[in-house]
């Protein structure tokens, strides 16, 4: 479509950050340079703000990949500067209605005076983490009360390096002790989702207490270190383990329905012959009863055509109860292997319950209604998402979504069909991520796959 420059501008935004997330460099590239001729076209301040920060994330993947290239950080910089001059022309109304989060673009900017990185600027860096904070304070009402401490944990973790780069030991402390306090705030309420930082901050400590002479601090903060890494290891390993497991029990779902749905095949063509067969064999009666008997061809061709037309309907209807049969058999054996292993079976409780749908409705408008009930009955999410995803949910149309499944070039699975609905309902990377309990970078990762198994020039709504 002509026009609507600034929405195409976040389409290629939204676009790069799934390109950032799956380590696509390339995707990134295009992204910025795409975003550079919307700006060039436009003069609206989100379009430019959506460059300048793509541009800024796609010199940080060069960077990475080419660390010996100065002259990357420079352009970090000049990116950097540009989307911060642009949010401290912009009104507080209209931040929120970009979506923007200042408090990141300032943390961001002080980073790269990091005294690791090239030449020390202790004055810049103070300069931004302050304009960091002040920011936090402003949008305060913006944030959940998570979201605001690992703000202060991030800039107090950066200030207590500073400190220390300049010698001053005692503020480092105080200030990387301020930074623990805040993260035993946090892991109150989200207990693993800091666990890098306590290892960051330990390891911090410990290395201090060593360099000012205190070796018991730094033996306990050593052992403190060593404990969270173990136990982020833990954590990890069991999300791997879990995630491996759900892997299974999808692949092995998958190749029953694929073992019923040939079992069905040859059903129906065993069904076609038999009624070819009973056909052929009525005509041959039908033939020799004309041959008998003339004086009633007529009325005898009449009879024999409709008792032909009753056994091609019950042949039919015989045919349908099979099928139902082999989705009530498909029901009966989840149901037993749910009432054996109490691990997934809530997992399969979900799947009896749309089984069951599936044996009185159409399938999509199944899927569509079980998704609903599984928003519906959410712990995770506030009442205020519910009802707006509930309304887009029940808003798709079972034939619409019907049409887009059977574009599809690849195979799309039973979890990929889910996976669609919600992107077309429009949900939070976030929200989605909480609905199938797996991370938001996996949530990236199965829209990237499910986009792989339709055209690559089809254009899809998500």
């Amino acid at each position: 479509m002509g026009g609507h420059i600034d929405e195409q501008a976040y389409c290629h935004y939204q676009l790069a950050t799934g390109y950032y997330q799956t380590g696509d460099l390339e995707g990134v590239a295009d992204a910025t340079r795409r975003l550079k001729q919307l700006n060039d076209l436009s003069g609206d301040v989100n379009t430019a703000y959506d460059y300048y920060s793509v541009g800024m994330v796609y010199y940080v993947m060069l960077s990475q990949a080419h660390p010996e290239r100065t002259d990357y950080r420079d352009s970090i910089a000049y990116f950097s500067l540009k989307s911060i001059g642009i949010i401290e022309k912009m009104s507080d109304e209209e931040i929120l209605d970009a979506q923007i989060k200042p408090v990141w673009n300032y943390y961001n900017h002080a980073i790269l005076y990091d005294p690791e990185e090239g030449e020390p600027c202790p004055d810049s860096i103070m300069k931004y983490l302050d304009l960091a904070e002040e920011t936090v304070s402003r949008f305060d009402y913006r944030y959940q009360d998570w979201e605001r401490d690992e703000c202060y944990i991030s800039i107090g973790d950066e200030r207590a390096w500073l400190h220390y780069y300049k010698g001053d030991y005692a503020k480092a402390d105080a200030t990387m002790l301020d930074v623990i306090r805040l993260i035993d705030t946090v892991e109150q309420y989200s207990p693993n989702s800091v666990l890098i930082e306590r290892e960051q901050a330990c390891q911090f400590l410990s290395n201090l207490y060593e360099e000012t002479g205190d070796l018991a601090k730094a033996l306990q903060y050593e052992k403190l270190k060593n404990e969270t890494h173990d136990r982020r290891y833990d954590i990890e390993k069991q999300a791997a383990m879990k995630e491996l497991k759900v892997q299974y029990e999808v692949e092995k779902q998958e190749s029953e329905i694929k073992h019923l749905q040939i079992q069905n095949r040859a059903t129906r063509k065993t069904s076609w012959l038999l009624m070819g067969l009973l056909a052929f064999s009525v005509a041959l009666i039908v033939l020799t009863l004309l041959i008998f008997r003339q004086r009633k061809a007529n009325m005898t061709q009449q009879l024999y055509e409709k008792e032909l037309e009753n056994e091609n309907m019950q042949q039919e209807m015989a045919h349908q109860a099979q099928e139902k049969a082999l989705l009530t058999e498909e029901y009966e054996k989840l149901k037993t292997l749910a009432s054996k292993n109490e691990e997934y079976a809530e997992r399969y409780k979900a799947d009896l319950d749309d089984l069951q749908r599936r044996l009185n409705a159409s399938p999509t408008k199944a899927l569509i209604g079980h998704m609903a009930e599984t928003v519906r009955n959410s712990k995770l999410l506030m009442e205020k998402d519910k009802e707006g995803y509930l309304v887009r949910l029940n808003g798709l149309e079972a034939e619409q979504m019907d049409r887009l499944f059977a574009s599809a070039t690849g195979k799309l699975t039973s979890l990929d069909t889910k996976y669609i609905l919600c992107f077309m309902a429009g949900m939070d990377t976030e929200h989605i991520a909480e609905l199938f309990g797996i991370s938001i970078d996996s949530v990236y990762s199965v829209r990237h796959r499910v986009r792989r198994k339709f055209d690559k020039n089809a254009s899809l709504p998500f």
